[in-house]
């Protein structure tokens, strides 16, 4: 789940508080919501026919406790019992209506669950993240079979695995002779078989029969290889990541005195990013992000500059800068990066006014992808901003700068990000979580649609309540699947925000809005950008304006040699 269900239901429960011997639920009624008791105590009864009012007492329930789960099956439910306060009583109520809209059907939502947690349990599917996982939930078919009916025969080509949701099936083996062998008499749910398809094209090794009316979920390797690739490459990826951590530990040892500084590339917050050529490796040029000491001190960044170093170590995706080593000296810390010369996506969108659709949905993908990933891991961005994006030298956007990128497990509450960009939550300090990366999407795509974001302002309070009353004039030039995602994802409720619902971000990519882009040749740079920037060399910083270094000694006197406050660089 893109959400754990209490971040989720917790936005439309409705509180409710009743008077000791008031009636909530009645027996015989419709049964449309799920209750659970915050505080006080309920009784049960059940209707009886010797003449008692409220019939015979079934029991007792106090908090924590919950009734009415099966009105979130079905229309046709009736109240099984009917359930009065005791005494003062305050009730949390869960229509089947919010539910369904939050996470879809109930039967829908155990049956991906059940088989999300057999395919967490398969050795063949622990290089998957929880998201690709999520994808071949609800990818795989419901079949059923009859009792001594075959799922797989003997000899027959293979080309898809099963779990049992129901039922049993037995495994047997015929050998040359006829003589028939049972290889397991018993198989029942939670357990699978056949996985082996997958891999190979080759001949079933036995047959498995029905041994009961069954219902199998079948996955094809047709279809696991366009949702995730060849499953060699997904075997492979425990190889190719112990690789890459032994060519990491292989680098030559980077030193200040082996990078040469051609030219200051950009000024932020807390330092500069120059342009080196990195004789350690031949003289390849690269980013340097120097950040000084005392200043990060002085402004109580130094928990944001650790973060960025941490986060930017566990990542390693096209759309997102490699970081490449980190060092330190007495007065700066150091981060050494991938380049990307073609400038920022803020300056040529000025210079264009607004980009057209296909130009905002290539650069919208290649964002969205780079969320994602990050999601994936549990990481929120909270800077996004034209500024923050790059263009390499073949036109691909690189999401940059991680000063206020987090791991976050439920929830986090500081204050940070562009006005324009921030979510309602921050604003409102109510605590925030991945959502606000897919609001703040929103807001960009808006901005390269139209020219501007949504919410504009003089005075960042302004910004701020034009935010939260959340009124969003769309152009008439603005095309309907646009308006639709835009609309979706700038959702003033994080739990109903495109993005956050029961498929993650893969609403998101799977939107009609980016129909016309396949995301895997964009991930594989085959699609050719719509603009290409000019780069008349691997030093070229035309791109980027002009900068003088400043002076750091107002800073220096914040730094505290005595204490190293930035272990790991």
């Amino acid at each position: 789940m893109a959400l754990c269900w209490r971040d989720a239901l917790g936005t439309v429960l409705e509180e409710i508080v009743y008077k000791p011997k008031q009636t909530i639920v009645r027996e015989g009624d419709v049964a449309d919501s799920l209750f659970l008791i915050k505080s006080g105590e309920v009784i049960a009864y059940k209707s009886t026919e010797d003449g008692n009012e409220r019939g015979k007492e079934l029991g007792r329930m106090k908090q924590s406790e919950f009734f009415g789960e099966s009105s979130l099956e079905g229309d046709e439910e009736r109240r099984k019992a009917t359930v009065v306060a005791d005494e003062n009583v305050v009730m949390l109520k869960l229509s089947r209506y919010n539910f369904t809209e939050l996470l879809g059907n109930l039967r829908e939502v155990i049956k991906f669950n059940f088989n999300q947690k057999v395919l967490g349990s398969m050795d063949l599917f622990k290089e998957l993240s929880e998201a690709e996982k999520a994808l071949l939930v609800e990818s795989l078919q419901e079949e059923s079979y009859k009792n001594e009916e075959p799922v797989i025969v003997q000899g027959q080509v293979g080309d898809a695995f099963y779990i049992i949701k129901s039922g049993s099936v037995a495994v047997a083996k015929t050998d040359e002779k006829g003589e028939v062998t049972i290889i397991k008499e018993y198989l029942g749910p939670s357990e699978y078989f056949g996985e082996m398809a997958l891999m190979k094209d080759e001949p079933r090794m036995a047959s498995v029969i029905a041994t009961s009316a069954t219902t199998v979920m079948k996955l094809d390797r047709g279809t696991f290889n366009v949702l995730l690739g060849p499953m060699d490459d997904v075997l492979n990826r425990e190889t190719k990541r112990r690789h890459m951590e032994l060519a990491r530990a292989d680098r030559v040892p980077v030193r200040m005195e082996d990078l040469h500084v051609l030219s200051i590339l950009g000024v932020g917050t807390f330092g500069r990013v120059k342009l080196v050529l990195n004789q350690a490796e031949g003289g390849v040029p690269c980013a340097l992000k120097c950040m000084r000491k005392g200043q990060v001190i002085a402004l109580k960044q130094v928990e944001h500059v650790m973060n960025e170093k941490n986060l930017l170590e566990q990542c390693q995706h096209p759309f997102l800068l490699e970081l490449k080593a980190t060092f330190q000296d007495d007065e700066e810390i150091y981060m050494l990066l991938e380049l990307a010369l073609g400038g920022e996506l803020f300056s040529v969108l000025r210079e264009k006014n607004r980009f057209e659709e296909p130009q905002s949905r290539f650069y919208a993908a290649c964002v969205q992808s780079a969320f994602a990933y990050l999601h994936d891991k549990q990481i929120v961005y909270r800077d996004l901003k034209p500024e923050n994006l790059l263009f390499d030298a073949e036109g691909y956007l690189k999401v940059v700068d991680f000063g206020f990128a987090k791991h976050i497990i439920d929830r986090t509450w500081t204050l940070c990000g562009t006005p324009e960009y921030l979510a309602p939550e921050i604003i409102t300090n109510k605590g925030h979580n991945l959502a606000v990366d897919w609001w703040a999407f929103g807001i960009l795509m808006f901005e390269m649609l139209v020219g501007q974001p949504p919410f504009c302002a003089d005075d960042p309070m302004d910004i701020y309540q034009k935010i939260l009353r959340n009124r969003v004039a769309y152009p008439s030039s603005m095309s309907k699947a646009a308006k639709d995602l835009i609309s979706k994802l700038l959702i003033s409720v994080p739990a109903q925000r495109l993005g956050s619902l029961k498929k993650g971000h893969r609403d998101i990519s799977g939107h009609p809005f980016f129909k016309p882009l396949e995301f895997s040749a964009l991930l594989k740079k085959e699609i050719k950008a719509p603009y290409i920037p000019n780069i008349s060399s691997p030093t070229d910083t035309s791109n980027f304006d002009d900068y003088e270094e400043d002076n750091a000694e107002d800073w220096a006197r914040f730094n505290d040699k005595r204490n190293n406050l930035f272990p790991g660089f």
